[in-house]
Parts: structure tokens; C-alpha cells; sequence
């Protein structure tokens, strides 16, 4: 019987979880963006206690934004890049958020 080093075995199931997500681009202006505001809605508002008006902000529309579909197409998570306008070389990477029921299986990790 074989057996991997307790920090290769990490990296295989990690890897694995990882590969089981689909991580597509999307609009801020497109149907598919609602996926994003809804997921937002449900981590930052209802389960963190964030105001609502200030969930979505003017960095929205310029963001390039991405949703996390699980392998039966629900959407789980999303995230945010934009450009720090303060260092123009950089980027900031927000609005990360991941459904409960998502959380641990790698949805996070495929995000990034």
C-alpha cells in the first residue's frame, strides 16, 4: 500500500475540489450579474449585518467580476477585481463572498 505525505494529499484534494468548480466571467450590466448581487445580498446583508446601500458601489461597474458555478450550475460564489486607483500598477481583489453551503469545498480557492 502506498501512502502521500500528509502535505500531498492536501494538495491533491485541494486540486480536486478546486477543478469541480466553473469560474465564468461576467457583466456588471448582463442577467447574470443579478446571480452576483443576490449571492452578495445573501453573505454581506443577511448573514454579516452589512447595510444593503452600501453593498454595491461605484467600483461595480468597473470591476471584472466572476461567478463560481458548482457542478450542477447553482451559482455559489463570486468575487471582484479592480483596478487601486491609487497604485496603478495594482489591482484589488473584493466582494468575495461564497454561499454557506459552498464554504470548504474549494469554491473559494477556484474564485481566486
Amino acid at each position: 500500500m502506498q501512502t502521500l505525505a500528509s502535505g500531498q494529499m492536501t494538495k491533491s484534494l485541494e486540486s480536486r475540489a478546486a477543478s469541480s468548480w466553473q469560474v465564468v466571467p461576467v457583466k456588471w450590466n448582463s442577467p447574470q450579474a443579478k446571480l452576483i448581487q443576490e449571492i452578495r445580498l445573501q453573505v454581506f446583508v443577511a448573514e454579516q449585518g452589512f447595510l444593503r446601500e452600501e453593498e454595491f458601489d461605484r467600483f461595480d461597474e468597473l470591476a471584472y467580476h466572476v461567478l463560481a458555478l458548482n457542478a450542477e450550475g447553482k451559482a455559489c460564489g463570486t468575487g471582484r477585481l479592480y483596478e487601486d486607483f491609487l497604485h496603478h500598477d495594482s489591482a484589488r481583489i473584493g466582494r468575495m463572498a461564497v454561499l454557506p453551503e459552498a464554504r470548504r469545498t474549494g469554491c473559494g480557492r477556484a474564485i481566486l
